[in-house]
């Protein structure tokens, strides 16, 4: 199940947002994992941002986020919505979180079933590196063979 994240910091990350979805759906006792359950594998999930035209760390305020199934997204929804449900603050601004029609393809849907949760730090840490490894180096001597 998809939905829409509006009214987003435009100065946030990813994975600040990952961060503090991860506290409400990983929650322990909480409406997906139980105290019985305490050892049960984590829910995945993809939180998309649109970034900003101008580029940098800026976003459009607009993003969305993946579940793996339709029965953990209708229990978020009632955890969010309900009258005294949980609200996600990050930034300075209330996270609202709008349901969608949209159809997620199947390879995404597997990789989300499937796929153990990876903690936002180290995903962080993760890119950091392919970045910085990632940039141009020029090479000023090749050597082929013996010398």
């Amino acid at each position: 199940m998809e939905f829409i994240i509006r009214n987003v910091d435009f100065g946030v990350t990813e994975y600040e947002i990952t961060k503090k979805i991860a506290e409400v759906l990983h929650a322990c006792p909480g409406p997906f994992v139980s105290d019985a359950d305490a050892q049960q594998r984590l829910i995945n999930f993809r939180v998309t941002l649109e970034k900003n035209e101008c580029g940098g760390v800026r976003n459009k305020g607009v993003g969305s986020l993946q579940l793996p199934s339709k029965d953990v997204g209708l229990k978020f929804r009632r955890l969010v919505d309900g009258e005294d449900g949980v609200t996600i603050k990050v930034g300075k601004k209330r996270l609202k979180f709008i349901p969608t029609s949209k159809h997620i393809p199947n390879n995404m849907l597997v990789t989300l079933a499937k796929a153990p949760y990876v903690d936002p730090d180290i995903a962080q840490k993760r890119q950091e590196k392919i970045d910085a490894l990632s940039s141009d180096f020029r090479i000023a001597l090749l050597q082929i063979g013996i010398l």
